[in-house]
């Protein structure tokens, strides 16, 4: 029988593993897969340098309107990364691992641990 601090390590290990092979196949091909950037991507970008620029608001007018908390979050990647097409679509990426991250985790508290990684 496991010990419960070996199956959290287990788990932990697991976990882990999952999310880099997660962040590894998207992280491969991020600024060529798709190619280009999508409308939405070039609007997303255009909002966040007008964050930057000292425009804040609450709701975005932009694109039929935009809620603005994706672009906030988006800003440290642009002022880090500069204005290219990593920039924009990191954000994505970490909020989609963010996601993996929790699904998983609710997934082991209601279904255990096999369904929370398979689902990663």
């Amino acid at each position: 029988m496991m010990s419960a601090n070996a199956s959290r390590r287990r788990w932990l290990f697991a976990a882990t593993f999952v999310l880099l092979l997660a962040a590894t196949l998207r992280l491969v091909a991020l600024p060529d897969v798709p190619p280009g950037l999508a409308q939405d991507e070039v609007l997303n970008a255009d909002i966040v340098e007008n964050i930057r620029g000292g425009e804040h608001a609450f709701f975005f007018r932009e694109g039929f309107g935009h809620e603005p908390l994706y672009h906030y979050w988006s800003v440290p990647f642009q002022v880090l990364l500069g204005d290219n097409v990593l920039a924009a679509r990191m954000p994505a990426f970490s909020l989609g691992l963010l996601l993996i991250a929790a699904v998983m985790r609710w997934l082991r508290r209601d279904a255990g641990p096999l369904a929370a990684l398979i689902s990663g």
